[in-house]
C-alpha cells in the first residue's frame, strides 16, 4: 500500500507527514493499482488530498485531551493577500502527553513523557 499526499507519493515513514492540516477528503482504492500508480501500489493507494486555497478567510482552532494527561491544541488559519492571486496559510500544533510506562523504582513515568511541535506555513501562487 502506498500513500499519496497531495500527488506526491510517501513511500518511508522518513517522508511520511503524520500530523496533516486541512484535508480536504480522502481517497482509498483496494487492490493492485499498478497501471495508475506503478509497481509499489500492488496493496492499493490512499490518496490524501488537501484543501486548496479560496478567496475566503479561514480559522480554526482544536483542543482535545484525553488518556494519559494527553493535551493537544492546533490552530489553523488561511486567507488571501491578493484575491485570486496570492494566498497565505500557518498551522499550528502542540501535543503533549504523561507516556505510558512506569518506572517501578520511583512509580513516574518522567522518562516516557512526550511533547511535540508542528507548524506549516505556505504561501501559494496560482499557475
Amino acid at each position: 500500500m502506498v500513500t499519496y499526499i497531495d500527488g506526491v507519493p510517501q513511500f518511508t515513514l522518513d517522508t511520511y507527514i503524520p500530523q496533516l492540516f486541512d484535508i480536504d477528503h480522502i481517497d482509498v482504492l483496494k487492490g493492485p493499482q499498478g497501471t495508475l500508480y506503478g509497481r509499489n501500489a500492488m496493496g492499493g493507494v490512499i490518496n490524501i488530498f488537501t484543501r486548496q486555497p479560496d478567496d475566503q478567510t479561514h480559522v480554526s482552532f482544536e483542543l482535545s485531551s484525553g488518556n494519559y494527561g494527553l493535551e493537544r491544541y492546533s490552530l489553523n488559519f488561511s486567507a488571501p493577500l491578493v484575491k485570486g492571486k496570492l494566498w497565505l496559510g500557518a498551522a499550528v500544533l502542540y501535543e503533549a502527553s504523561d507516556g505510558y510506562y512506569i518506572n517501578g523504582f520511583q512509580t513516574t513515568a518522567i522518562f516516557d513523557r512526550q511533547h511535540r511541535t508542528a507548524d506549516n506555513f505556505l504561501s501559494e501562487i496560482p499557475v
